[in-house]
């Protein structure tokens, strides 16, 4: 039997009536995914199979102090030659695996019948602006997807506990939580200190995404409430830029640059939790006039306003190359005689109209639609941390 999409009817949610309306539509969309830039992106290569693995060569360094037995004295061979033995101490090497696979999602719109579409009010701006939604709707949906892989790609997960200290394990699991306590403190500047040494010693330096007075810079990706905690109303980081320009401090969101090695990168919607470790989504889906439509949700505000219930965020300190977006590439159109219709896996919104034996016979009805199947693929899980910490409007 053919497939048959289900027939929401988006004729319903069409403006029928002409003449009563302001000429003007208006279509509203605020949505950005600071991460697209943050790591590269790539096609996955289907000839891996399924789940390839990741092999990361590793090696011995030294743990002996070089002075005293640690090093022999030289010995002269009396003629024999045996001085220019020496006996060598094996470095050894080896490796870590890890594997990853491709991960499918697809999303459309309610079919539209041509019918109903020609006697609708302004019908050709009205797509316009649902298909701007879906495009909308995608940009989040990376947007979480990248929040999500800076858990599960970062093997190092903390949690912010007092004095400067954290909490820590480390696993390859999607759990910001897993392992360690819960945290008791917001994010301070002393908890971030001996994290950019740390990064530095992994071998974070080659892979900094910025520098700032010749040193290396790491991206520390915050909510705004973080930001202006650490870059404006810290008064540390305020004394600094007094001595060089004041007028930062005046900044809506904190001073424009690195401090102390850590460029921000604002995520409007840091992942967020409530007092039981469940996520908390930025939105809610809620009844529009007619149909649907998206309101901020009141429980992702912090406890301490009205109806709020964030009691936990998420931040990254991110290098690059910690791991690698492959997306799955354009499907072959053609095997031997078998000729198909050239599919994208990146999120590409695009219109369906395929003619069927089922409600499509005239090919008046169609819809739109996009398929995401994309792997995050690990190369250098360690150059990241993970961190759990109280939220903060």
């Amino acid at each position: 039997m053919a497939y048959c999409p289900s027939l929401q009817d988006l004729n319903s949610l069409m403006v029928k009536t002409k003449n009563q309306f302001d000429k003007q539509m208006y279509a509203k969309f605020w949505q950005e995914n600071i991460y697209t830039s943050m790591f590269p992106r790539m096609e996955y290569d289907l000839s891996e199979g399924q789940t390839p693995t990741v092999i990361s060569t590793t090696y011995e360094m030294p743990v002996e102090e070089p002075i005293g037995t640690a090093m022999g004295s030289i010995t002269l061979s009396g003629g024999t030659g045996n001085a220019c033995l020496v006996d060598a101490t094996v470095v050894k090497s080896g490796y870590t695996t890890r594997d990853y696979s491709l991960m499918t999602k697809a999303f459309e719109s309610e079919v539209i019948c041509l019918t109903d579409l020609q006697f609708s009010y302004q019908a050709e701006q009205q797509i316009a602006n649902k298909q701007r939604g879906l495009s909308e709707f995608t940009t989040r949906w990376w947007a979480s997807w990248y929040m999500a892989q800076n858990i599960g790609m970062i093997d190092t997960k903390m949690s912010t506990l007092a004095n400067g200290t954290f909490d820590e394990d480390v696993n390859a699991g999607y759990d910001p939580f897993a392992g360690n306590a819960l945290p008791t403190v917001q994010l301070e500047w002393d908890h971030l200190d001996p994290l950019y040494d740390r990064l530095a010693r992994v071998g974070g330096v080659e892979y900094a995404v910025g520098q700032a007075g010749g040193m290396p810079a790491y991206a520390l990706n915050v909510g705004p409430g973080y930001k202006r905690k650490l870059w404006q109303v810290d008064q540390g980081v305020r004394d600094t830029v007094n001595w060089g320009d004041a007028f930062e401090n005046f900044t809506p969101r904190g001073i424009n640059m690195a401090v102390y090695g850590y460029i921000p990168n604002v995520e409007l919607y840091p992942y967020r939790y409530d007092g039981a470790q469940r996520w908390i989504p930025p939105f809610l889906n809620t009844d529009a006039t007619k149909g649907r439509k998206a309101i901020p949700n009141p429980a992702y505000r912090t406890t301490a306003s009205p109806g709020g219930a964030a009691v936990y965020e998420l931040i990254s300190v991110t290098a690059r190359n910690i791991y690698e977006v492959r997306v799955r590439p354009t499907s072959p159109t053609s095997f031997a005689k078998a000729r198909f219709d050239p599919v994208t896996y990146a999120g590409d919104v695009r219109w369906i109209n395929n003619p069927d034996m089922c409600y499509n016979k005239l090919g008046n009805m169609g819809f739109f639609r996009f398929d995401i199947q994309v792997a995050a693929k690990p190369i250098f899980p360690d150059n990241g941390f993970s961190i759990v910490t109280l939220a903060l409007d």
